[in-house]
């Protein structure tokens, strides 16, 4: 949360930003709890990411005024991020160098 404030509100003075990397739980990554690991927590990471970042914004008293999105979430993410990114893909099947839908449903 004080990386948020720090750097996206004070130093960038932004109200908007992407609230990226929440798309997968550290797999060998330290948990505060014992019977927590990456594979347990995979899908609940994406939706303690997009908690965290709404209660930096509460904190920082930029409830009303700031929004992020994400890239990835699960079933209470809906209830913190303002909305979630589909992606980089270019949305037709047209057949292109930059791949497009093509990319993602092969």
């Amino acid at each position: 949360k004080q990386v948020v404030q720090s750097e996206v509100f004070e130093y960038a003075g932004a109200s908007f930003y992407m609230a990226d990397m929440g798309e997968t739980a550290p797999i060998l990554g330290a948990y505060h709890r014992p019977d927590v690991n990456g594979l347990s927590h995979h899908n609940a990471y994406s939706d303690d990411w997009a908690r965290v970042n709404r209660e930096a914004i509460k904190e920082a008293g930029r409830d009303g005024d700031s929004f992020f999105i994400v890239k990835a979430g699960y079933g209470r993410t809906p209830k913190y991020a303002g909305t979630t990114c589909l992606g980089d893909y270019v949305t037709n099947l047209k057949k292109r160098k930059d791949g497009g839908l093509q990319s993602v449903l092969n």
